[in-house]
């Protein structure tokens, strides 16, 4: 289970890349994508099911939008991980290294 915040400038590549990776679980989940989630994981590594939402966060009183808020479920960590390494990739470009590259999983 994985929350992200992504908050502010340094971080509109970062959401809008967040939003188009997870749109598409996120719509499944809303649509009772949650089916699967008691089928066995894939030998093969590929996780077959994740669970997203996603929120804008919005500030100020004119409501805008200054962020996004996405929550991932998966069956194993590394499920998590992988889509989150291709969500976040161009946050690396504010860190000055790719999202979780400290685990090896760059």
């Amino acid at each position: 289970l994985a929350v992200v915040v992504l908050v502010g400038p340094r971080c509109e590549a970062a959401s809008k890349s967040v939003k188009e990776a997870l749109e598409p679980f996120a719509k499944s989940t809303v649509a009772g994508g949650a089916r699967g989630v008691i089928a066995p994981p894939d030998p093969a590594g590929d996780a077959g099911w994740l669970l997203a939402s996603l929120s804008d966060l919005r500030v100020g009183d004119d409501g805008r939008v200054a962020g996004v808020v996405a929550r991932v479920a998966g069956p194993d960590t590394d499920s998590v991980y992988r889509i989150l390494r291709r969500a976040l990739e161009p946050l690396g470009r504010e860190l000055g290294a790719p999202p979780f590259a400290e685990r090896g999983l760059a």
